[in-house]
């Protein structure tokens, strides 16, 4: 049998095109097979997802974090919600403990038909930290306010007797300015009124000694009538 030179030429196209075709397979499977060392290798949990919802592969860390063997995940329901563009935060249970992981999600392709690949990130040990700093910060803020509220009525009780020790008003209030300003306030001024509708300073103090200069001051300045 004797094959024309057309019938050459295309079995020659044809033997190289299989030649191509068998290189282009060999590789994609090496591209899928270091895709998939990378994704085993993985610090994250990785698991892909079909498009039933059945898991199709788990890496080691997503077998640690979920808390199963392999042969037990695999082919399975995954059993939450794919979505993508978003962070999803998931409540799991492993070995009766509850842990908690951030999952992201990217629709892509897994053995030629389409798929999710979800990353999931233990963020257990992160999640009580901040309870606990919470936790912290609130108890911090009760603190906080039964201290105040003990300063407040420790200065109600101070007053109070304060008020009731002389009658000498001036000398009464007077020594109540300077209460105001060791608990509640910066400054303190107490002004008078008499009969005649004069209005005086009786008493300037300030929280900081270092400012009474400057509170004699003010409380020898005049005062406009209007």
């Amino acid at each position: 049998m004797h094959l024309t030179t057309e019938e050459t030429r295309r079995a020659d196209e044809l033997q190289q095109l299989r030649r191509a075709l068998e290189q282009r397979t060999l590789e994609l499977e090496r591209s899928e097979a270091r895709f998939r060392d990378v994704i085993e290798r993985n610090a994250d949990a990785i698991v892909v997802v079909d498009e039933q919802g059945v898991l199709r592969f788990v890496n080691s860390a997503a077998i640690k974090l979920l808390g199963a063997t392999r042969e037990k995940l695999l082919d399975t329901p995954f059993g939450f919600p794919l979505v993508t563009e978003e962070t999803t935060e998931l409540d799991l249970l492993r070995n009766g403990e509850p842990r908690v992981a951030e999952m992201r999600v990217v629709e892509s392709e897994w053995e030629g038909r389409p798929a999710c690949i979800a990353s999931l990130r233990d963020v257990t040990d992160r999640k009580r930290s901040e309870q606990d700093a919470r936790e912290l910060i609130r108890e911090h803020a009760a603190r906080e306010a039964a201290e105040a509220s003990a300063r407040r009525l420790r200065f109600l009780l101070d007053s109070s007797t304060l008020l009731a020790s002389s009658l000498d008003y001036t000398e009464t209030l007077t020594a109540l300015a300077r209460l105001c300003t060791s608990e509640i306030a910066d400054w303190a001024v107490v002004y008078s009124v008499d009969d005649s509708g004069n209005v005086r300073r009786l008493e300037v103090a300030h929280r900081d000694a270092s400012r009474a200069s400057l509170a004699r001051e003010l409380k020898t300045a005049p005062i406009d009538p209007a």
